[in-house]
């Protein structure tokens, strides 16, 4: 501005808002911003974009910020502002608050009575309706902007507080602390004197604003991710792969053959460079998964989340990857709403078995289960075997894409297997799993009994993968032997040792859509003895490495279990086929390495 003149505060803010409103380019609104602050990308739009959000127009619209009393995240700050997490920067705020508005329905701009004067964006108007910044009682400053506000509301104006834009404020350089706080007190009672009742009012106003109590939760939670997450820069689209996120269903179990099913996978493809991480909820099962698949952890593939905001936490991690994988019914109406927010993502269906058939027919989990396949319109299915291809294919319409399954061969090379000839006994490891139906337990422990009678100084009977207890649960205990050896829940390096220590590993389920176990007993020398009804035969051959046997007849069905129990004969009591079968088994289990799945799964 022209001229030698010194100001004070208040004037040279009037002075420089006239010379605005009196230039020939005809100014919209006005900017009174502090010189302490860092502005981010797109903050005055952003102002601009809210001040004209609604009719009739707001008078005075402001940012959110790390110092500014109520526009303060992610905590309420007077005397001490919010610091910035290491790694974060007045962007990342910015950014956070973008796509925490764009999770929301409707406008970001919250209703207030009173603004921060650090950042404010004035609707011209305002000026020739009430006038200026009051001079006279505010010549110094500080004061004249909540004086100037609580006119501007009597006059019928609306102000707003802009939740989707970030201004970051060092508080005190504009004055200092010293003369800050002087000048506060002094404002304090010019405005009780002048606006007290009025003043009060809109105190209490922003005490009941709720909508800033909301944000801030959600503020605090965004700054628990990592800054990079929130980033607007979309993850460009190629044809080529980038990047996988695997989203397991709740409380998933890091024993379970379907979770490291997916751990290889995501093992496989980050040793060749590809950047993949598995999101797992509740947050707090990401320490048991480091202590059970620790190579896993030091590759960063687990991501954990609070169940509470999964929709935002989901949202915000899928936006830096190109796929995402839903990995059970359930997490596919999780992966719909994730890819109607962030169009570049493509969605995948990895299917590990046909989840319809977990549930009664006409149940609302059977519905839902089915409906899953085709809930997506551009969703792609990801399967390891024909029989379950086939399956999905015959009824859903979704397309498939098939992969050769492998396991982890390198982790039986450091096993003794176990031969006839070292103790002259044949020794039999069957998973038995009570609380899930379609395992067949009760017909499993029937069959082993009867093997038993028929061969109790020859056969010993390995039993595991059950819970503390769930056996006597569900009325089975008179169905174990004395003699059997019983395991309960291993984990993966547990169970690799039995099954390099038995002869024959019996599965005897209604179906097993491909039967990890089966495949992993191959490996160890051990002959599978699997249902037919499935896609075992993706890796087995009956008779030569393997037994197929009808097992989703049974019903309680004796006769079923003598014919099981006699095609279980057939190789008891024959050794030398016994031993050739298993040489030839873990032989063919070497074809099925994760090398040639990764690579699958690349092609």
């Amino acid at each position: 501005m022209p001229g030698d003149e010194t100001y004070g505060y208040t004037r040279g803010v009037n002075l420089g808002i006239k010379v605005a409103l009196d230039s020939d380019f005809p100014w919209k609104n006005i900017v009174l911003l502090n010189s302490d602050t860092v502005v981010t990308k797109d903050w005055m739009k952003g102002l601009s974009d809210a001040i004209y959000s609604r009719t009739p127009h707001y008078g005075m619209v402001g940012p959110m910020t790390n110092a500014g009393s109520y526009q303060s995240i992610p905590e309420f700050a007077i005397a001490t502002p919010n610091v910035l997490k290491d790694g974060w920067t007045p962007q990342h705020m910015s950014d956070a608050l973008f796509w925490i508005s764009q999770t929301k329905k409707g406008n970001s701009v919250i209703d207030t009575r009173l603004l921060n004067g650090f950042c404010m964006m004035i609707n011209r108007e305002v000026f020739f309706k009430i006038g200026f910044m009051n001079e006279k009682l505010f010549p110094i400053g500080y004061g004249e902007e909540t004086e100037f506000q609580l006119r501007l509301h009597q006059a019928g104006y609306s102000l707003g507080i802009v939740g989707s834009v970030y201004v970051y404020h060092q508080k005190s350089q504009s004055f200092g602390t010293s003369t800050r706080n002087t000048l506060s007190k002094a404002a304090n009672k010019i405005l009780d004197t002048h606006w007290g009742r009025e003043l009060e009012d809109a105190k209490q106003f922003m005490n009941g604003v709720h909508e800033l109590v909301t944000l801030r939760e959600e503020v605090k939670f965004a700054s628990s991710l990592p800054a990079i997450t929130f980033e607007k820069e979309v993850v460009e689209t190629k044809d080529s792969l980038e990047s996988f996120l695997f989203v397991l269903p709740k409380k998933p179990n890091p024993l379970a053959g379907g979770v490291i099913s997916i751990i290889d996978i995501a093992v496989g493809l980050a040793e060749k460079g590809i950047a993949v991480q598995l999101a797992i909820t509740p947050k707090e099962k990401v320490e048991h998964y480091k202590e059970v698949h620790p190579y896993a952890h030091s590759l960063s593939l687990f991501w954990g989340y609070d169940e509470e905001y999964r929709e935002q936490h989901l949202a915000a991690r899928a936006k830096k990857f190109q796929f995402i994988v839903a990995t059970y019914y359930l997490t596919v109406s999780w992966m719909k709403d994730i890819v109607k927010a962030s169009p570049h993502l493509k969605p995948v269906y990895f299917i590990q078995d046909y989840e319809p058939w977990f549930f009664k027919e006409e149940s609302p989990e059977y519905k839902e289960a089915y409906a899953s396949y085709d809930l997506i319109p551009n969703q792609v299915g990801l399967l390891k075997t024909n029989w379950l291809r086939s399956k999905v294919e015959s009824n859903h319409r979704l397309p498939i894409l098939k992969m050769i399954p492998g396991i982890d061969f390198s982790s039986f090379s450091n096993e003794t297997f176990h031969s006839i000839q070292d103790d002259g006994k044949i020794h039999i490891a069957s998973m038995v799993r009570p609380r899930t139906p379609r395992r067949s337990a009760l017909f499993t422990l029937k069959v082993l009994n009867n093997i038993r009678k028929l061969y109790p100084d020859l056969v010993v009977i390995h039993i595991f993968g059950y819970r503390p207890n769930s056996i006597e649960t569900f009325g089975m205990s008179h169905l174990v032997h004395p003699d059997f050896k019983t395991h309960g829940l291993l984990d993966r390096s547990e169970v690799r040792e039995l099954l390099a220590q038995s002869d024959i590993f019996v599965d005897l389920s209604i179906w097993q859509a491909f039967g990890r176990t089966g495949l992993e007993a191959m490996a160890a020398r051990c002959v599978p003895v699997m249902p037919i009804l499935g896609g075992a035969d993706e890796y087995c051959t009956h008779l030569k490495d393997c037994l197929l046997v009808s097992t989703n007849q049974y019903a309680g069905n004796a006769d079923i279990v003598s014919a099981v129990s006699r095609e279980i004969q057939q190789i008891i009591k024959n050794p030398k086929a016994l031993a050739a079968m298993q040489h030839t088994a873990q032989e063919k289990a070497r074809r099925f390495t994760l090398e040639r799945q990764t690579q699958s799964t690349i092609d």
